[in-house]
């Protein structure tokens, strides 16, 4: 009887056991699931993208790589002044060597010149819209003016096949043997690109020359001495508006710029030694750029500069401990987090960011043995599916027979829709007023809506506007070399918009970032009748008199006035731009609009549409769409029907805004929307419907569910004709 009792009170426990435990580990791997889905981790695989890269035939030794749209097509090009096989050394290299990218996988050579061996980088040196090149070398055999000094300069029409020489002064400061890598930068923030070059192995370590905008060049500052390694890069550390620059001269790495062309050595809390390869970026989103260092011996590290303590802390979760490495930057699964790539010796290893420090190793690509690293760059995507793509150079064969490779890689993967993504400025950042910064940005487009252009506009009062156009319609090729001509706010937010002919996107700076400057007010909106003057009224504070006024009235028509009436000959919308000019040459803008004639019509009933049905807690999309019969700009005013309103910022009319929103509790929601113009005239409601029910348990429902599916009575009678079998045999041994 007792025996009984006991088989009986087994059973019973592991059938508890059984069902809990079940239950509560599929509870726990749903959890997992949600988890790993709401981090939506984009897994990659690299193609390679070389037709064409290997024409010409290259040497061996290390070069330069860059990545600019140098033809303004749209495709991002590859910029070199070569390898050692440069100009025809046992190689057909020489000069600039411009590959034009197709934007999908093919490549085609243009050279010019006949100096090489070295570094470069693109850049607008005379702000003609046209970019220019800028080179550090070891084979200055080129003709006067045009390569035959160790830095050089010229200027580009759009071609790659006319370069105008634009070097005087260049590398006349005790410069021999050879410079190298080569990187641009407004270091003194006048609205001119400078260069900063580093030395070819020993002795010469950096030298700056300050660009005076008409071809000359003055020698303003350098370190010289010590050996140095591989690539110089700009960077803004301390997000002072004043750029930075780090490189690879032994012991003396990395310097901030104090915006009058000096520079501090700044490198508490970073190795000494054994730097190779390096790179910049804002890994973690706050607005001060990061820094990411391969060394000989001790694998890849990332740091981020503490500026109240002036050192550095390391961030480097999950990146190799060992080895030698070269790394770049770059978003390669285009989820807004910079990821790392770091190579050495034929394997390129992706590590996934995650915005906070930690790196997940995923995807590799292979270059031909042996491997050897001769140049590397992630800056930009060169194939339009919203991911940055990988161009590499490395020996193939030994020191006898090597020959250096070069091949792209991309993480591609074919768009579904016409996406923008910022990525700077993006918020945390500073600029001042008058310098030269880039804005960039990562654009997907579907094959089937080529041709893509870009508007870029600002706001100086964050989302809500009103935005001021920056440039319009220029080749979505992620990246654009501003003037920065916006006045002083803390306040500021860029947007995208990116337009094909079927289709049109745009995006927004993630939070606010910062201008430095004088303020110009242009005041507005302004209103009036054909025939009849306007009177604007136009005020600059806080710069450097005495200001230089100078109006577009949007018509043909502009006025040098600081007070202006203008009279209009036709009815319609008209955007009036203020440009004024301080003491210190510096330019601000400032635009209203004006209406003549006629009544302004409200816009139309915005279309809702997202998910009608969700859950409790969790963020949905919905999208908001407004047509204006004057296309003005709208903003939109939504109350998502459970006490919670929202304004969004400023959208062209006939663009979508994409607003999140959650819901804290069941029940039906009835979101209603008004479309508002720039006038201030609203819309009818648009309303949308959404359904959250009450959550289930989710433990109930999965045990009801195993019992449907026979899994617990299955386990049961496993269990039962063990116990049996158990009993039965001991039963026979008795």
């Amino acid at each position: 009887m007792k025996n009984h009792f006991i088989k009986r009170s087994v059973i019973i426990t592991l059938i508890f056991i059984l069902i809990f435990s079940t239950v509560s580990s599929f509870a726990i791997s749903k959890n997992v699931d949600l988890n790993n889905h709401n981090k939506n981790k984009i897994m990659v695989t690299f193609i390679e993208k070389s037709n064409g890269l290997n024409n010409p035939e290259k040497e061996g030794g290390k070069t330069e790589l860059e990545l600019a749209d140098i033809n303004q097509d749209g495709h991002l090009d590859i910029i070199c002044v070569g390898d050692h096989g440069s100009p025809y050394v046992n190689s057909q290299q020489h000069g600039i060597m411009v590959w034009f990218g197709d934007g999908i996988d093919t490549w085609s050579v243009n050279q010019v010149g006949n100096f090489g061996y070295g570094g470069c980088e693109a850049g607008d040196l005379n702000l003609d819209g046209y970019l220019d090149i800028v080179w550090g070398v070891h084979h200055n055999w080129g003709a006067s003016g045009f390569g035959d000094t160790l830095i050089g300069a010229a200027l580009g029409d759009g071609t790659a096949a006319n370069w105008i020489p634009w070097a005087e002064g260049l590398g006349t400061s005790g410069e021999d043997y050879g410079m190298f890598a080569t990187d641009l930068a407004d270091f003194d923030c006048n609205g001119l690109l400078d260069i900063i070059s580093q030395s070819f192995g020993c002795c010469n370590g950096y030298h700056m020359y300050e660009n005076h905008g008409d071809g000359t060049w003055s020698h303003e500052w350098s370190v010289t001495g010590g050996n140095t390694f591989s690539n110089i890069e700009i960077g803004d550390f301390n997000s002072d508006g004043y750029l930075d620059f780090v490189g690879t001269r032994e012991g003396t790495y990395v310097y901030l710029g104090d915006g009058s062309l000096g520079f501090t050595l700044t490198q508490n809390g970073l190795p000494t030694s054994g730097w190779r390869g390096i790179d910049v970026g804002d890994m973690n989103n706050d607005g001060y750029d990061d820094l990411v260092v391969g060394f000989s011996t001790t694998g890849v590290k990332c740091y981020t500069y503490n500026n109240q303590n002036n050192d550095w802390d390391s961030t480097s979760g999950g990146l190799p401990a060992s080895g030698t490495y070269y790394p770049q930057f770059g978003d390669i699964n285009g989820d807004g987090y910079l990821d790392i790539v770091a190579y050495t010796s034929t394997i390129g290893y992706l590590y996934i960011g995650d915005g906070a420090g930690n790196w997940d190793s995923d995807a590799t690509f292979s270059m031909p043995s042996n491997g050897d690293y001769s140049a590397f760059v992630v800056d930009g995507d060169f194939d339009h599916d919203g991911r940055e793509d990988i161009v590499i150079q490395a020996e193939e064969g030994d020191w006898i027979s090597y020959q250096n490779i070069l091949k792209a890689f991309s993480p591609y993967q074919e768009p579904s829709e016409l996406s923008v993504l910022v990525q700077s400025p993006n918020g945390g950042e500073t600029l001042r007023s008058g310098s030269i910064r880039k804005i960039r940005w990562l654009s997907a487009v579907p094959s089937a809506q080529e041709n893509s252009k870009v508007d870029i506009q600002i706001s100086l009062n964050g989302e809500s506007g009103p935005w001021c156009t920056i440039v319009s319609e220029i080749p979505n090729n992620g990246c654009y070399q501003w003037l920065v001509d916006a006045g002083g706010s803390v306040d500021c937010r860029i947007r995208l918009i990116v337009s094909t002919s079927s289709n049109t996107v745009s995006a927004i700076s993630s939070s606010e970032f910062t201008i430095i400057g004088f303020n110009v007010f242009a005041n507005g909106p302004y209103y009036g009748e054909i025939d009849l003057p306007v009177q604007f009224t136009g005020l600059a504070e806080n710069g450097t008199p005495p200001y230089e006024y100078s109006w577009d009235f949007g018509d043909g028509n502009t006025s040098d006035e600081q007070n202006p009436t203008h009279t209009y000959n036709e009815n319609g919308n008209y955007t009036v731009t203020l440009s004024v000019t301080d003491g210190n040459d510096i330019t601000i803008r400032d635009s209203t609009w004006v209406l003549i004639g006629g009544d302004n019509n409200p816009p139309k009933a915005p279309i809702i549409k997202g998910p009608a049905t969700g859950k409790i807690g969790i963020d949905y999309n919905y999208s908001f769409n407004s047509t204006d019969d004057e296309g003005d700009e709208l903003y939109y005013l939504i109350d998502w029907g459970d006490g919670i309103e929202q304004v969004t910022g400023v959208y062209p009319q006939g663009t979508e805004a994409m607003v999140s929103h959650s819901w804290s509790k069941k029940g039906t929601f009835i979101i209603t929307s008004q479309a508002v113009d720039q006038w201030g005239s609203m819309s009818d409601f648009g309303s949308y419907t959404v359904e959250i029910p009450r959550e289930r348990n989710i433990v109930k429902t999965i045990f009801f569910r195993l019992i449907k599916d026979g899994f617990v009575l299955n386990k049961l009678s496993e269990i039962l004709n063990n116990i049996f079998q158990i009993n039965n045999y001991q039963g026979v041994k008795q």
